[in-house]
């Protein structure tokens, strides 16, 4: 991938890198989603992976997480490192560094963020900077620079709308490109920029509207607050989503055409979550998650059906993982095996993704 694509999707995506190179979790709306447990707080997590196929050692991957905190307990900053071996020889790293900073009164004011990559192909970092504003002791305004390769620029303006009773109505959000190089005009999906409003009643998402050159679409389904399908129409594809009485995603599966040509069953553990030992953000609002609550899975299953006028599916990634918990119920060790079949026709000999996870806490976590 050269530079300018790789600037391209980074910019017109808006995720952070942790998202790319996180242990998993899903990246969603700049709020809180679920309070913060007693006082236990993570501190490292090591993580080792190994791809083998046969007797053959394809890839081996190495991930450290580590978070600061204040002297108040917020977070400070967020750590990631990751390298990707193949054979001994280092294809690619890639490492994130986010930072905030509090006022008196202990609200976040900015985050800082860098993400660096080096791969075989290109290397790069992503920047950016996001400003945050309160009223009241609720948070009104968030701003987002985000600089990519080639000075690309975009900026994300959030504006948080509230009722009487303090609780989240609507979620405005602008996104416009204050510098996108010719180069990337004619690849980027709204060079002009877009607009997406996001309604909440009660705590739960109610609404969704994309707005682009004056249209309104509505591409997500919703129902009881949740995502349950989201439409491509560029590419005529849709997802659908089922979820459990907890919320949690159990089943997603992704329609070409009209056609299903995968999904992926889940079976959620009872681990809870590193998400969940982080500190709260002081005045940013609490909603549910749309996407669903998260889950650390016991297991999931993936099957793909390579021809889509027959209706046949094969079973592509079949992941069982093994929890070591803390008294809290947080977890201390995770052992994840992966059996994959990623080509077509299936072959005889699997690839097996291995998966450790050690997890370092403070505070009362047992």
């Amino acid at each position: 991938m050269n530079r300018e694509k790789q600037s391209l999707i980074d910019i017109q995506r808006v995720i952070l890198f942790v998202c790319v190179i996180g242990l998993g979790s899903q990246c969603t709306q700049q709020t809180v989603d679920k309070k913060a447990d007693g006082l236990c707080r993570i501190k490292m997590v090591d993580e080792l992976e190994t791809i083998t196929e046969g007797a053959a050692t394809l890839q081996t991957n190495t991930r450290r997480t580590t978070y600061a905190y204040t002297a108040n307990g917020d977070l400070a900053q967020q750590l990631i490192n990751y390298e990707q071996r193949d054979s001994k020889k280092v294809i690619n790293t890639y490492s994130y560094d986010e930072s905030y900073a509090y006022d008196a009164e202990g609200y976040a004011i900015t985050q800082l963020s860098k993400s660096q990559w080096k791969t075989e192909y290109d290397s790069g970092e992503i920047i950016e900077r996001t400003t945050y504003v309160y009223e009241a002791g609720r948070l009104s305004q968030s701003v987002r620079m985000v600089t990519a390769p080639n000075n690309s620029q975009a900026k994300i303006t959030r504006q948080y709308n509230y009722d009487a009773s303090g609780q989240l109505t609507q979620l405005l959000e602008q996104t416009t490109y204050p510098n996108l190089p010719d180069s990337l005009r004619k690849q980027t999906l709204y060079p002009d920029g877009y607009s997406t409003t996001w309604t909440y009643k009660d705590g739960k998402a109610a609404d969704y509207v994309l707005k682009t050159s004056g249209i309104e679409k509505r591409p997500y389904t919703l129902q009881n607050g949740l995502i349950t399908r989201a439409e491509n129409d560029l590419s005529g594809s849709a997802s659908v989503y089922t979820y459990d009485s907890q919320r949690r995603v159990i089943k997603d599966e992704y329609w070409q055409n009209g056609k299903l040509k995968y999904y992926t069953e889940y079976v959620p553990s009872a681990a809870k979550l590193t998400t969940q030992s982080l500190p709260v953000m002081k005045g940013f609002p609490i909603i549910t998650n749309p996407n669903g609550e998260r889950a650390a899975w016991a297991s999931y299953k993936t099957y793909w059906r390579y021809d889509l006028n027959t209706s046949t599916f094969y079973l592509t990634s079949d992941a069982q993982t093994q929890y070591k918990l803390t008294g809290a119920g947080y977890t201390q060790l995770a052992e994840t095996t992966d059996t994959q079949r990623n080509s077509y026709p299936v072959p005889p000999t699997p690839r097996i993704r291995k998966n450790t996870q050690t997890y370092t806490y403070d505070g009362a976590c047992d």
